[in-house]
């Protein structure tokens, strides 16, 4: 994965980063979004996609945000952790975003 070997050796490991996906704010470690390879995130704090920024300086994202939850939580714990009846939705839109179809 080409951004992953890149921004490792440039950057803290736990280096911060704001997301505001629809409204709700989430912070995380550039570490955690990277975990997991090239993907949408690695994409936008490479620059391949245009920054929005809010007032705060969290990357803007159209998104809802309640949703964005159990994916934060896969590229923390690498668990996806849903109620059963949302697994196979949940796990999709995981899919759908680490394939940077978001």
């Amino acid at each position: 994965n080409k951004f992953n070997n890149i921004h490792i050796k440039n950057m803290e490991p736990d280096e911060w980063v704001k997301l505001n996906i629809g409204g709700v704010l989430y912070e995380t470690t550039k570490n955690t979004l990277y975990s997991k390879g090239d993907n949408f995130f690695t994409g936008l704090l490479e620059g391949v996609y245009p920054k929005n920024l809010d007032e705060s300086g969290a990357f803007r994202i159209d998104r809802d945000g309640d949703y964005f939850r159990p994916i934060i939580n896969y590229l923390r714990s690498n668990v996806l952790d849903v109620p059963l009846v949302c697994k196979l939705f949940c796990w999709l839109i995981v899919r759908y975003v680490l394939m940077q179809l978001f």
